[in-house]
């Protein structure tokens, strides 16, 4: 009796367990392509972090890495299909326009880089000195020149560095008018020579790639960074 209540038992759980592996729905697991996607698309954001990196601030001691990776996303974008033409297009449009700036910066013994840098660790003790004279139209001036730097450095043009040489020279003038003591004097001097450097340096570089290219570079950004996103989200859905 005890041997068949045993059995019973075994039996029944046996069923059971049976019962709740058929009934237990299974997830469904999100399609197999969706991390090579993410991982597609943050190879490139990675390299488009470097477009500013060698463009805006002159640094290309990632040049290859940049240009390497470039082809490689392009080419597997291209033999997988996984955007419009006009993607691949801008994508290989940005590539040789950065390819070309970093090679410019090269060949113009790769000053860029140091005198943008001396340029801005040294600006808040400049920009202190010279409101420390507390002549209105000196800083007036140079809040002129500073803004026409920045101007030509998102969009370079002919017209903004001419200005931009004007009212430098005019600070210049400014600060020769007010007989500073020589140390003071000097050492103004000295920092809107290295900003004039690394003006100089930037339209060089520019001038070399074409002010257009140059000026195409955020647009060409933009655009395929959005379409990035708007791929993105349809594959969210999907998953």
């Amino acid at each position: 009796m005890k041997t068949l209540v045993i059995i019973l038992v075994l039996v029944t759980s046996a069923l059971a367990a049976l019962f709740f592996t058929l009934d237990t729905p299974t997830e469904e697991k999100a399609p197999s392509y969706a991390p090579k996607q993410k991982l597609l698309y943050s190879k490139i954001d990675d390299n488009f972090d470097l477009v500013r990196r060698i463009s805006k601030e002159g640094d290309i001691s990632e040049a290859k890495n940049f240009k390497r990776d470039s082809l490689r996303l392009i080419n597997e974008i291209k033999r997988k299909s996984l955007f419009s033409e006009k993607f691949v297009q801008d994508y290989t449009r940005l590539h040789f326009i950065i390819n070309d700036t970093a090679h410019a910066i090269h060949e113009h013994d790769d000053v860029l880089y140091m005198h943008l840098l001396k340029t801005k660790d040294r600006m808040e003790n400049f920009e202190k000195k010279l409101k420390s004279i507390g002549l209105g139209e000196l800083n007036k001036n140079w809040r002129i020149t500073q803004k026409l730097f920045h101007q030509f450095h998102r969009k370079p043009s002919d017209e903004k560095y001419k200005k931009y040489l004007q009212h430098l020279d005019m600070t210049k003038t400014i600060i020769t008018e007010l007989y500073l003591d020589d140390d003071q004097e000097e050492y103004l001097f000295s920092y809107l020579d290295e900003h004039h450097n690394a003006f100089h340096a930037l339209y060089e570089v520019y001038n070399d790639v074409g002010f257009y290219r140059i000026n195409e570079l955020k647009p060409l950004i933009y655009g395929l960074k959005e379409q990035m996103e708007f791929n993105r989200a349809q594959y969210d859905i999907k998953s």
